[in-house]
């Protein structure tokens, strides 16, 4: 325990100097597995089966979210990376439809496509004044 509160004042420190959004990231997230694993290993708390597997189910769907709702929150090279593993498909989504939610998504990527009227409707809530309550 002594070696991981001398690690993480060390690093504290450094980042006083160097700061740095990423690594500060990083290390708050080791922190808590080191936490976490110490924990266990005193058996105070108990691991959780498949733990592992829903953290990344659920880290992986929040990113995912963030980059649909709003773009411009991830950093641009993560950000172009996974515009370039989506063939950039990922720019070409409507956002206008999350616009109406306070989200301010079309930011980055102003795309609206062209609708055929035969194929699709058109939201109600885009065309009437919503009347105060």
């Amino acid at each position: 325990m002594f070696r991981n509160v001398t690690a993480g004042t060390a690093s504290g420190l450094a980042m006083l100097a160097f700061p740095n959004v990423s690594i500060a990231m990083y290390v708050m997230w080791k922190a808590i597995e080191i936490i976490y694993f110490d924990l266990v290993k005193q058996g105070k708390i108990r691991t959780l089966p498949y733990g592992d597997l829903l953290l990344y189910t659920v880290s992986t769907g929040y990113v995912l979210w963030q980059i649909i709702i709003e773009p411009q929150a991830i950093r641009k090279g993560y950000l172009k990376f996974l515009l370039g593993l989506t063939g950039n498909r990922m720019s070409l989504l409507n956002r206008d439809l999350y616009e109406h939610f306070g989200y301010q998504s079309r930011l980055l990527f102003p795309y609206r496509p062209v609708l055929d009227t035969k194929y699709v409707t058109i939201n109600p809530m885009l065309y009437q004044p919503i009347s105060p309550l």
